[in-house]
């Protein structure tokens, strides 16, 4: 009975090692430094009580930020269930009003000058009011929208779990930052940020 019970625990860490392993070779694309927003290492040293550490790869900044491969998965975990929980962290704040910049005005100006002329071209005009209206459509909220919709419904067919899932995860995260004291960041594929911290992106 005893060696059942040994062998069965002995499992079990196996398989949470195991894991533990996938999901962090998963996140090494992911973490970005909280600081400087660059790509950070994951490393390892036996000197310190706390192994794992991520380094940002910026010498400029090179900060360095101190938490166990657990305590990582355990908080996105906790992350991506509050966005599951609460899809309204994934709407972001409404921007600003729309407003041309300098390329649309340079290619409204042209379409104006030219059906000045007495005799516009018409081939001419529809390709610059093609051209106007893509520019229009990328710089505004229109796509960002439908990323959102998307998303809202996409978390509305999760459930929660009790350990990380790489598909969920990938799904609603465009990547994570770690900052000071090891403070985790979920920023989401719709432009939002999601923390542990109480109110987080919350709508009333």
């Amino acid at each position: 009975m005893y060696e059942a019970a040994v062998s069965l625990k002995t499992a079990r860490q196996r398989n949470t090692c195991e894991k533990e392993n996938n999901a962090i070779d998963l996140l090494r694309d992911f973490v970005r430094c909280d600081n400087c927003g660059q790509p950070m290492k994951r490393r390892v040293s036996m000197k310190h009580r706390i192994r794992e550490s991520w380094n940002c790869t910026n010498d400029d900044c090179g900060i360095r930020v101190r938490i166990s491969d657990t305590q990582l998965i355990e908080t996105i975990t906790v992350l991506v269930n509050r966005v599951i929980l609460n899809d309204h962290l994934l709407q972001p704040k409404p921007r600003k009003r729309y407003e041309p910049d300098a390329k649309v005005t340079k290619v409204g100006n042209d379409i104006a000058l030219e059906l000045e002329r007495d005799a516009p071209n018409e081939e001419y005009i529809i390709e610059k009011t093609i051209e106007m209206a893509a520019l229009m459509y990328e710089q505004s909220n229109a796509k960002l929208n439908l990323t959102v919709s998307l998303a809202r419904k996409l978390a509305h067919t999760m459930v929660t779990q009790d350990e990380f899932n790489q598909d969920y995860f990938t799904a609603l995260a465009s990547y994570i930052t770690l900052g000071e004291q090891g403070r985790v960041v979920l920023h989401t594929k719709t432009e939002t940020e999601v923390t542990l911290d109480d109110g987080s992106n919350e709508s009333p």
